[in-house]
């Protein structure tokens, strides 16, 4: 899936998002990471996963979707985001992500054990869909592991910087081999986004 799809993937999982109801603010937030970019340290509060049957693609596609923000006046209050991340990678099998390390595959084959299409960013507006910064996977690798309902995620990620404006293709290239990394544990919960 290229980096448009993407765009329009993450803009109906924020609609659904925004619109939970206020019961959700009872719910114990069990995620929990952190990612540090170029110095600086994000929490992750909220990850969401979401899988179609791509024809195209050697293996079944995972769109992983973690998040930074202020969630003390409820996760469904959120408009701004210090970090946003949506990644695709390739697994085996519909049923789950398979445990296992994840190389970038620039050529996006959709080869199992790869990541491709996505972007990272930091200080996301929702409102506007702009950011201060986007940054594009370049190489690295994410490691994926799963214990019971729960997955483990810890990038060491190679990207290329981008000004941010409120179109991720046309945002301005600031400099490349920026190093990200970090983890993630959470239960992903899955949601089915067809082919």
């Amino acid at each position: 899936m290229k980096t448009s799809g993407f765009i329009i993937l993450l803009i109906a999982f924020l609609s659904i998002f925004s619109a939970c109801s206020d019961d959700d603010d009872e719910l114990e937030i069990i995620e929990t990471g952190k990612v540090t970019i170029e110095g600086v340290e994000y929490t992750l509060v909220f990850g969401e996963m979401f899988h179609g049957e791509y024809d195209v693609c050697q293996g079944y596609g995972f769109d992983i979707i973690l998040m930074a923000a202020d969630t003390s006046n409820g996760m469904e209050n959120i408009t701004f985001f210090d970090f946003i991340m949506q990644i695709e990678f390739y697994s085996e099998t519909t049923t789950h992500l398979n445990p296992g390390i994840y190389t970038f595959d620039q050529a996006e084959t959709g080869a199992v054990g790869t990541f491709g299409s996505g972007f990272l960013a930091v200080g996301w507006e929702e409102e506007t869909w702009t950011s201060d910064y986007f940054f594009f996977p370049t190489g690295g690798t994410f490691t994926v592991a799963k214990s019971g309902d729960y997955y483990t995620l810890t990038l060491n990620v190679i990207t290329d910087k981008h000004e941010g404006t409120e179109e991720p293709l046309e945002s301005v290239f600031v400099e490349s081999n920026v190093l990200i990394t970090g983890n993630f544990t959470g239960k992903l919960e899955q949601k089915y986004s067809g082919k």
